[in-house]
């Protein structure tokens, strides 16, 4: 919510998390998210409902699906005093009729839509909000910034235009980031940035790994979100995080990971679910539903609330097997799900915008 590689330019991106998996895919279709994680970054999956037994892989892993670690919510490192303004700034947005992280989502990241990060050739362009909203998107989740860019908010006239195309057709707008916590000013900076371009929500993309300390990786993360929430007042804030079982399988990637630390800052819980990740390695995880029955059950238990608001991401889009999208809304719906989406915007086809359809509000 990022490393470039190869000849061709390839961005490796995360499987969950978005900086689980390492695989490649186009660099001007996809977000600087997984490119900040080590190489041991967690592999995803999901699974059946939670019961009382463990779950095996064909790995030698065991996901256990009752038993949150104890170090789940563990921060070693003391978190540094909150040097956030206490007022709010103005926010001027959109009137709000319910959570921004509701119903369906589109996301389209600065490698989509900015001229500046697309040397002028962007594929994703204001009017796409018209389509947007002809699928019935109720909020756009687009990408502020990235870490190497030089500004806080990269072609904001651009940006601003997003917002307001998508507030004249009724759409939410939430401003998402990526901090790599090497940097805690710049990280809360370029987060509140997104305040003041009239959006409804933030997204905090949770996958920064350059920290190699853990320890101190977590403790600025739980200050960022505490800064973050005393700096924009009552703003919606999402934690765009890894899937569950990703931590679960490859708890070296960020181990005591503060679920329940940074809980109370935020309204919604966003997981990258990608399961299609799973298609070569492990493919019996290769499966939309299991995948996300799993990650919504277990990330409810690692927060300790049964009715935790959660958006569910799944992924990657253009990827699909048939059924599939069909397949993770019945699990979003079965599972209380307050909304779900693809990533991105610009790889989904027309038929999975069209599978998204159940996710809608009924007052749409």
């Amino acid at each position: 919510m990022p490393a470039v590689a190869v000849a061709a330019v390839w961005l490796l991106i995360g499987g969950d998390g978005c900086g689980g998996d390492r695989t490649a895919v186009p660099a001007s279709s996809r977000s600087e998210r997984g490119r900040t994680a080590s190489g041991s970054a967690p592999w995803t999956a999901s699974s059946t409902p939670a019961s009382t037994t463990s779950i095996s892989t064909t790995s030698t892993s065991v996901i256990p699906t009752t038993t949150v670690p104890a170090a789940t919510t563990t921060v070693t490192a003391a978190v540094p005093p909150s040097t956030a303004p206490v007022t709010p700034p103005a926010q001027p947005g959109a009137p709000a009729d319910g959570s921004p992280f509701d119903g369906i989502g589109a996301w389209v990241d600065v490698y989509d839509w900015s001229p500046t990060v697309t040397g002028g050739r962007p594929s994703v362009r204001p009017s796409a909000v018209a389509e947007m909203a002809r699928a019935k998107v109720d909020t756009l989740y687009l990408q502020s910034s990235r870490s190497r860019a030089n500004a806080d908010v990269v072609d904001p006239e651009v940006f601003r235009s997003f917002v307001a195309a998508a507030h004249e057709r009724g759409i939410k707008v939430v401003g998402w980031y990526l901090p790599e916590h090497a940097d805690p000013a710049k990280d809360l900076r370029r987060l509140s940035a997104i305040a003041a371009e009239g959006v409804d929500g933030i997204g905090v993309d949770i996958e920064g790994t350059a920290v190699g300390d853990v320890g101190v990786r977590s403790s600025r993360l739980v200050a960022l979100s505490r800064d973050l929430r005393a700096a924009v007042g009552a703003l919606p804030l999402g934690a765009i995080v890894y899937s569950p079982l990703g931590l679960d399988l490859k708890t070296a990637t960020w181990p005591g990971f503060p679920w329940r630390d940074i809980a109370p800052f935020y309204d919604a819980w966003l997981p990258m679910g990608y399961w299609t990740y799973r298609r070569t390695e492990t493919p019996e995880w290769d499966d939309g539903e299991r995948y996300t029955d799993y990650n919504f059950a277990r990330l409810r238990e690692l927060v300790g609330d049964p009715a935790a608001r959660i958006h569910m991401i799944g992924g990657i889009a253009g990827r699909f097997l048939p059924g599939q999208v069909d397949a993770f809304v019945r699990s979003v719906q079965r599972n209380g799900g307050a909304g779900g989406s693809l990533y991105g915007w610009a790889e989904t086809t027309s038929a999975d915008r069209t599978a998204l359809g159940p996710l809608a509000p009924t007052s749409r």
